[in-house]
C-alpha cells in the first residue's frame, strides 16, 4: 500500500479551513484510492463535520484562541502551561510521522498565517526534514493571504523575510488555491519560493447539473450565510428587515438564512424570533447539504468568505458580498468580483436594510455570463501532493 498523506489543520472560529482541508482530503482519496489520507486537527474537536469517506481524524490535545483572537492560543482543556502544551503536541507529531512515515505533509495556511503555532510546527518540519527527507512538504493556501503586516516598514520586511525563509527551509511546494488571473497572489515571495508555487485554481465541488425548479408562486430563493456566525449577527437582523422591505413591494422572496454555530445563543432567539414575524423567512443555525441548498437557490447573500464564494462560483450563482469590516481577505475577494461583475458589493459601513434589498435585486437582474476563474482546483491540487517532486528535484 502507498505511504498516507498527512495534513495539518488549524482552524478557530469558523469552519472555513476545515471545509478546505476535507475537500482536499476527498480529492486525494478519489485520486489515489489505495492511498491512506490523515487529517491531524490541532484545534477544537470537530463536531459539526463528518470527516469524507476513507479519511482518519486524529485530535491533538486541541488549542483555541487566546481571549478570542486569533493571533495567540491557549489549551482548550488541558490544565497546562502553554509551553508543556505545545511540547506534547510535538512529541506526538513526531511520533505520528515516525510511524506512518508519510509520503507527503501539508500544512494548511502554515506559514503565511498560524505564527502562534511556530513552536510546534518548526521544530516539527525540522524533524521531518532530518528523519524523513523522503517525505514531500507542501504549503497549502488560499488566494489571498489578507493579513494586515505590521505598520513599520521594518517589521514589515522582517516578517516577509522570516516567511519566505520557512518557505524556502522546509517545504518542497507551494499550492495556491486560486486563479492568479483572476486574483493575483498578495505576497512578495522570493525568486526561489516563487519557483514553488502551483496555483491549483480555486477548490470547488463539482456543482450538480440542473437547477431545483421553484415552487409555482415561490419567487426567488436567496441564501444568506454568516460563515462560522461570530459576528454575523447584523447581517442577519438585517437580511430579515430587509425581506420584510420586500414583503411590503410585494415581491415573493424565501430567504434561508444561515446564522452558524458560533453566533450568540441570545442573538439566535431574537433571530428567530424576528423570522417567525417575517413572511418567507426560514432560519437556520447550520445546514449539512450546502450543495442542494445551492442548486435550489436563486441568489447567495454572504461575507465573502473563500469557500461561500466559490460554492456561489461554482454554482454560477449571483452574489451580494458584505465582507467583514477588519478582514481584508473579504474585502480584496469582494472588491475583485465586483469588478468582474459576479457580485454586489455592500461595504459593512453601508449596511441597512433598504441598501441590502437594493443590492439584492441589482444582483439578480445583472446580465450574467461574466467570466468565471478555474474553479479546477481539487484535482489540481491532489496530484501536486501526490506527484511533487523532492527536495533537491529528484523525482
Amino acid at each position: 500500500m502507498a505511504a498516507p498523506v498527512l495534513i495539518y489543520l488549524y482552524y478557530a472560529n469558523s469552519y472555513g479551513h476545515i471545509r478546505i482541508a476535507f475537500r482536499l482530503a476527498a480529492a486525494l482519496k478519489r485520486e489515489a484510492k489505495g492511498t491512506d489520507v490523515v487529517v491531524v486537527n490541532t484545534g477544537p474537536p470537530i463536531t459539526a463535520f463528518q470527516a469524507p469517506s476513507g479519511v482518519e481524524l486524529l485530535q491533538l490535545p486541541a488549542l483555541v484562541p487566546a481571549q478570542g483572537q486569533f493571533l495567540g492560543a491557549r489549551p482548550a482543556r488541558l490544565d497546562l502551561p502553554l509551553r508543556e502544551v505545545f511540547a506534547l503536541r510535538r512529541q506526538l507529531l513526531c511520533t505520528l510521522v515516525d510511524e506512518l512515515r508519510p509520503s507527503a505533509v501539508v500544512t494548511e495556511f502554515f506559514p503565511f498565517g498560524r505564527s502562534q503555532l511556530r513552536p510546534e510546527l518548526l521544530p516539527w518540519l525540522a524533524h521531518l526534514g532530518r528523519h524523513h527527507p523522503r517525505c514531500r512538504l507542501i504549503s497549502s493556501t488560499r488566494e489571498i493571504i489578507g493579513k494586515p503586516p505590521p505598520r513599520d516598514p521594518a517589521a514589515r520586511r522582517r516578517q516577509q523575510r522570516r516567511i519566505n525563509r520557512q518557505l524556502a527551509t522546509h517545504f518542497d511546494q507551494i499550492l495556491i488555491h486560486g486563479d492568479p488571473d483572476f486574483i493575483p497572489f498578495d505576497f512578495p515571495l522570493t525568486a526561489a519560493n516563487r519557483a514553488k508555487v502551483l496555483f491549483t485554481g480555486y477548490l470547488a465541488e463539482p456543482a450538480p447539473h440542473g437547477r431545483t425548479a421553484p415552487a409555482a408562486a415561490s419567487g426567488k430563493r436567496v441564501l444568506v450565510t454568516a460563515g462560522g456566525g461570530m459576528d454575523g449577527g447584523r447581517l442577519m437582523r438585517a437580511a430579515i428587515a430587509a425581506a420584510q422591505l420586500l414583503n411590503r413591494r410585494r415581491r415573493r422572496w424565501q430567504l434561508h438564512l444561515v446564522s452558524g454555530d458560533y453566533l450568540a445563543d441570545r442573538e439566535q432567539q431574537r433571530l428567530a424570533a424576528a423570522a417567525a414575524r417575517t413572511r418567507g423567512v426560514e432560519l437556520s443555525r447550520f445546514i449539512a447539504d450546502v450543495p442542494a441548498r445551492l442548486a435550489a437557490s436563486d441568489l447567495v447573500v454572504t461575507m465573502a468568505g473563500y469557500n461561500a464564494c466559490v460554492e456561489a462560483l461554482a454554482h454560477e450563482l449571483p452574489m451580494v458580498l458584505v465582507p467583514r469590516q477588519h478582514e481584508p481577505e473579504q474585502q480584496i475577494r469582494a472588491r475583485h468580483l465586483a469588478a468582474r461583475g459576479l457580485a454586489e458589493p455592500l461595504a459593512p459601513g453601508r449596511l441597512t436594510p433598504a441598501r441590502l434589498a437594493g443590492a439584492m435585486e441589482r444582483a439578480l437582474a445583472g446580465p450574467g455570463g461574466a467570466e468565471r476563474p478555474r474553479l479546477d482546483g481539487l484535482v489540481t491540487a491532489a496530484r501536486a501532493i501526490l506527484g511533487v517532486k523532492r527536495r533537491g528535484g529528484a523525482p
